[in-house]
């Protein structure tokens, strides 16, 4: 376990074994859901599940398209008391139209029910509470099962340094946390956001050689 929370900023990456060396560095993976695709195999995130599966370990899937009070739902399908039809056609997603439509082709293909997804979405979309409400989701979760890896596929605006889900969850659990693409167009490198202890200030360390440190 590290010594502080620590959160890595990267690009995502472009070939296979490069993603399995992702998955198997990180506890948490953040990667936006701007990036969902309808479920192809060569989508970012289907990557990512396939990355997953390969490294062995048990993971779990957040999506913040689905609002936590559609939880029982999921959970019921994981217990295969519902269909996957019946689960697609009975969820409140939110989200473009788009996103939405991917969205259900991701679950339409999530064939392994022994992979637990959570419901992300709070109920509020005031800036600061829907993000401390998600963290407090992937929180509890984490504390449940350290053994397993967590996917979270989230809106891009609620992955900012300083007021962003990665960094409320920092402040309350020491994980290793990894944010791809958490802006349209990153700068090439990786940085890694450092959370001193409880309550202190979030560093974002440039990742390339010779780079300089900047606090927030």
């Amino acid at each position: 376990m590290p010594k502080h929370a620590a959160i890595e900023a990267r690009e995502t990456p472009q070939t296979d074994e490069k993603f399995a060396a992702l998955v198997q560095d990180a506890d948490i993976i953040y990667l936006p859901i701007e990036l969902l695709g309808p479920g192809s195999r060569t989508d970012p995130a289907t990557k990512l599940v396939d990355a997953l599966q390969r490294h062995g370990s048990a993971f779990a899937i957040g999506l913040d398209l689905i609002g936590g009070e559609d939880q029982a739902l999921l959970d019921q399908w994981a217990r295969r008391e519902l269909s996957t039809e019946d689960l697609i056609s009975r969820l409140h997603l939110s989200g473009t139209p788009r996103e939405r439509e991917n969205c259900r082709g991701f679950l339409g293909h999530a064939t392994d029910r022994s992979v637990r997804f959570l419901a992300l979405r709070s109920p509020t979309d005031v800036l600061g509470a829907a993000e401390e409400f998600t963290a407090e989701r992937i929180i509890e979760h984490f504390r449940r099962h350290r053994d397993k890896k967590l996917l979270v596929l989230i809106h891009r605006r609620h992955l900012e340094n300083d007021r962003g889900v990665p960094y409320f969850v920092a402040q309350k659990i020491k994980a290793r946390q990894l944010v791809l693409d958490a802006k349209p167009h990153p700068s090439s490198g990786s940085q890694l956001l450092a959370l001193g202890g409880h309550g202190g200030r979030l560093e974002i360390v440039n990742g390339a050689p010779g780079a300089g440190r900047d606090q927030l």
